[in-house]
């Protein structure tokens, strides 16, 4: 297995259950949770951004955008450092998705979550499922 690969299925595992939280707290469609969470490998860093807003009471919608960002001891060598910026996706830095990464980690996310549909890009380039929500127990 690929270094990718294996950095794929191990970010795809970290994935928690969505669950409603008890009692009567009740979701807005406003409101979106997001993050992005970094591993770190011998000479480069992926990155994830991940990000999930309620749709329904039962359902969210998760979208994710994924890319690495080098760091090679030889741009410290030659003067270029890694910067803040390319850990950041546009417009707040210079981080592009890589599609293939993000599509690779979105089909283990859209398993393990038990996806109702494929994944779609949405409006800002990430790769997006609909996930059901679960009661917390």
């Amino acid at each position: 297995m690929s270094t990718m690969g294996g950095v794929c299925t191990s970010l795809a595992a970290t994935a928690p259950d969505i669950r409603r939280p008890s009692g009567a707290w009740r979701p807005s469609r406003q409101h979106q949770i997001d993050t992005t969470v970094t591993l770190g490998g011998d000479d480069f860093t992926l990155c994830a951004h991940i990000r999930v807003r309620w749709l329904t009471d039962d359902q969210v919608k998760v979208a994710l955008a994924c890319w690495s960002a080098s760091t090679d001891p030889a741009r410290y060598i030659g003067g270029r450092p890694p910067t803040e910026a390319e850990h950041r996706l546009h417009p707040y830095g210079t981080a592009r998705p890589d599609e293939d990464f993000t599509a690779r980690v979105m089909d283990h996310l859209a398993t393990g979550l038990h996806a109702l549909d494929a994944p779609r890009p949405d409006e800002d380039g990430h790769l997006a499922v609909t996930v059901p929500v679960t009661s917390a127990a």
